[in-house]
């Protein structure tokens, strides 16, 4: 008796283990991917506090066109909660005051028409640090506005905001500016997002 030797040829081997030939290429690439990924520095829990309390005043700011309330927000927007260029590209885009005059012009309009805002925030979520080391930040809710000359209270719009912290920078010292022990956070970028969110709804529907 004797054992028959079977020719093997390199297709028959590639037949036969193609799928396990193919499995270990998706995983080494998956672990390529893995180890070359860029670390994202994490964020303190203080710090998501502190940012937590400090985009939901912005964006209460940012809404605000409550005439008690208006002059207020846009002043507290404007002495340092917004970093000197988003500033300049809100008043550009006309979200802001773009001078003291346009200010009292703006305010008197909303105070004439006994205007008032609800802002609700329904969520706030870190989505972590950047290449810039700013803690990136989506905040979503909704606003609704009411006036004299309005019927009834508009309908909620949805709106999502997308802002980049960081730490307002002192020069006397050559480093952040700290109030009770914690670094002054600052607006260094804001995106709105809102119109992107209502096409992805309507899309949905």
């Amino acid at each position: 008796m004797y054992w028959r030797v079977r020719k093997i040829t390199p297709d028959m081997i590639f037949k036969q283990y193609s799928i396990h030939i193919g499995l270990i290429i998706s995983l080494f690439a998956n672990f390529l991917l893995i180890a070359t990924r860029p670390t994202i520095p994490k964020v303190s829990v203080d710090l998501q506090q502190a940012i937590d309390v400090f985009v939901r005043q912005v964006t209460q700011n940012l809404l605000d066109t409550s005439y008690i309330s208006y002059a207020q927000a846009t002043t507290d927007l404007l002495d340092g909660e917004l970093a000197p260029p988003v500033v300049n590209m809100l008043r550009q885009q006309g979200l802001i005051a773009k001078s003291d005059e346009d200010l009292r012009a703006q305010l008197k309009e909303l105070t004439d028409q006994r205007q008032v805002a609800a802002v609700k925030i329904e969520s706030v979520n870190l989505l972590g640090m950047d290449k810039q080391n700013l803690t990136v930040v989506e905040v979503k809710g909704k606003v609704a506005v009411h006036s004299s000359e309005d019927a009834g209270p508009s309908a909620p719009v949805n709106f999502l905001f997308r802002y980049s912290i960081g730490a307002k920078n002192d020069p006397d010292k050559g480093g952040p500016e700290m109030k009770n022990g914690k670094p002054v956070l600052m607006v260094a970028d804001f995106k709105d997002l809102s119109g992107a969110q209502q096409q992805q709804q309507q899309q949905q529907q």
